[in-house]
């Protein structure tokens, strides 16, 4: 299924103005910056939950790159930080506060992109030897966007949600899965998967599935 559009979608939550839930949406302050790196297609895809997480995070960045871009720089993180990749690597150590423990403020860098795209970039890291932690266990993932590699998979926001919880605090966690079930509820109702009276929220009465999300006077 083709996830890319070009509709007019809002610049922070990437929803279809009808649907947009920037107000609703927290801002919140980190100790841990969280740097993405992602590719360009993946930015625009619908299902994205990178954007999501970085309108989230008020300590965060993006490194954007692929196509007619730069290419990714050596050292995408702010410069004096110590990074960490997030990323499933087989015997990497489950992300705890130990990683605080250093007077350089921690880099959470997270590969944005499909499967086989942060396999690719998880290579180049190993050979830059830059260290590697997995998100903490935890129940099964609530994404439903997109098909996962696994049962155990995680999308973006959730990888992120499970490791700044244990870095910062279960409100941190909590304020990120409310964000993506917000987010991931719209875009369910749009594709006809749940019912008005499912979506997180609520909708706005005048928002018709059928009319392509043209706003209609109350």
């Amino acid at each position: 299924m083709r996830h890319l559009s070009t509709d007019p979608r809002c610049a922070r939550c990437a929803l279809k103005p009808a649907l947009c839930i920037c107000e609703r949406l927290p801002r919140l302050a980190t100790r841990t910056h969280v740097c993405f790196v992602t590719h360009a297609l993946e930015d625009h895809k619908s299902t994205n939950t990178g954007r999501l997480t970085r309108a989230v995070l008020e300590n965060s960045s993006l490194c954007l790159f692929g196509n007619d871009l730069p290419a990714l720089p050596r050292l995408p993180w702010p410069e004096g930080h110590r990074p960490v990749v997030l990323f499933p690597q087989r015997g990497a150590p489950a992300v705890n506060k130990a990683l605080l423990d250093d007077e350089r403020p921690l880099a959470l860098v997270v590969l944005d992109g499909t499967w086989r795209q942060a396999n690719r970039w998880r290579k180049r890291f190993l050979v830059e030897r830059v260290p590697f932690a997995v998100p903490p266990p935890g129940g099964p993932g609530r994404y439903r966007l997109r098909t996962a590699p696994s049962e155990q998979g995680l999308c973006t926001i959730e990888a992120v949600a499970r490791a700044l919880g244990a870095l910062e605090g279960r409100a941190v966690h909590d304020a990120l899965v409310d964000a993506l079930e917000l987010f991931q509820s719209r875009l369910l109702w749009l594709r006809g998967a749940i019912d008005r009276d499912a979506v997180v929220g609520g909708l706005p009465a005048h928002v018709r599935r059928q009319d392509g999300l043209s706003v209609k006077p109350p």
